[in-house]
């Protein structure tokens, strides 16, 4: 009797936020024996670079497929490039990010083949399903089986645009659980040395790190964080607290500069320290109080108990984010109102606790429960019971 081939879990990865929340699972399953696992870098898009040198992660450009075209995120591939996809990666289950037309297009292919299961995984605390390369009609057409989420209250946005096929199941966040756990694995020694070492300042100091970031706004965001900083860093009456620490860290995707930034932050005059090879976890937990535009990162600060502002561009609309609808990261687009959230946090003493954090609904336990998630699947593929109606979750 012929042996069956092993079953092969694929993740295709586009951007940051989805590849560093699934390369925990991606460890955990390559360290069982259950199945063959591989992962796939579309290019084009923000997912470090170093993700390549894991082991079985290649890239769109290794397999001989790719353009140019694909840098925007609406471009998808020739049905031949597609065949070639499943002819080399043959997936037994395909887990995928939401973020690019290129991957809804092989979630689609790969389900059509009938043989696979297809997870959607929506990273982060996003709440605007528009603003995603998968609008709803897609969800509607069942381009998965299941779609995974960071919290209850971004699966309950997204149940009204599946199809009782389809499951909507909260599985919680790899990456924001990450944070906390480096952070303590490092120890307050090692978080005291990385604030002197980037913010160049003692405990007395107020620290504000910048995460960067790209795309519309990104600009218009820097430059109002840096004429208040500006301000902040001029202070001189002995009654306002005292003058702040600036540092930036650039945001980990391929051939992002920081040239823009450091004429931004030289027009305004502000002090600042642009940091390199620093673990963006201890960064944050270094710091007082995290900036960004709308990046992951400032959801993952909360987690380490530092707050965060979302800094967007005047008359900008408001990130669509769950920290937001919630009231825990506050949104300015002038400089006087991120004095104003400033001095909030400072009023906190630059902290947010676990009890505020309930208010997000995500649960802990990512990696395992969507590792265990797949490896019921595929037992029962082994099984030869591959149905797609499996246990619900625990």
């Amino acid at each position: 009797m012929a042996l069956l081939k092993p079953p092969t879990c694929v993740f295709l990865f586009r951007d940051a936020g989805e590849t560093l929340s699934l390369l925990p699972v991606l460890r955990q399953l390559r360290a069982s024996t259950l199945c063959n696992v591989r992962g796939v870098v579309t290019g084009y898009g923000t997912a470090p670079v170093s993700v390549l040198s894991e082991p079985g992660v290649t890239s769109f450009a290794a397999l001989g497929i790719g353009s140019p075209a694909l840098a925007q995120r609406n471009c998808t591939l020739s049905a031949e490039a597609v065949d070639h996809f499943l002819d080399e990666t043959r997936p037994t289950v395909l887990v995928t990010g939401l973020v690019s037309a290129v991957q809804q297009q092989l979630a689609c292919a790969t389900r059509d083949s009938g043989t696979a299961m297809v997870v959607g995984y929506d990273d982060g605390l996003g709440t605007a399903l528009e603003a995603s390369s998968w609008p709803v009609q897609a969800l509607r057409a069942q381009s998965v089986d299941e779609l995974w989420t960071v919290a209850d209250a971004i699966s309950a946005l997204l149940v009204p645009f599946s199809t009782p096929a389809q499951r909507v199941l909260t599985v919680g966040s790899p990456a924001l659980e990450s944070w906390p756990d480096e952070v303590s694995t490092a120890g307050p020694d090692a978080i005291a040395s990385v604030r002197v070492s980037a913010f160049g300042v003692a405990s007395s100091t107020p620290a504000l790190l910048y995460f960067g970031g790209y795309g519309a706004g990104y600009e218009q965001s820097v430059r109002t964080f840096a004429i208040a900083a500006a301000k902040l860093q001029r202070r001189t009456d002995p009654l306002d607290p005292p003058p702040v620490a600036v540092a930036f860290s650039r945001h980990p995707g391929p051939n992002i500069t920081t040239d823009f930034e450091r004429r931004a932050f030289a027009a305004e005059g502000v002090t600042v320290s642009f940091v390199e090879n620093v673990s963006a976890a201890l960064l944050a937990a270094a710091a007082n109080l995290t900036v960004s535009q709308d990046s992951t990162a400032s959801d993952q600060s909360l987690f380490v108990g530092t707050p965060s502002v979302f800094c967007i561009g005047a008359g900008s609309p408001p990130p669509a984010n769950l920290g937001v609808s919630t009231g825990l990261i506050p949104v300015v687009d002038t400089p006087n109102l991120f004095e104003r959230a400033y001095e909030r946090a400072r009023r906190s003493l630059f902290h947010v606790s676990a009890d505020e954090l309930t208010e997000l609904g995500v649960p802990t336990g990512a990696v395992d429960r969507m590792t265990d998630r797949i490896r019921d699947w595929l037992r029962r593929w082994r099984a030869g019971t591959s149905t797609l109606a499996v246990a619900p979750m625990r």
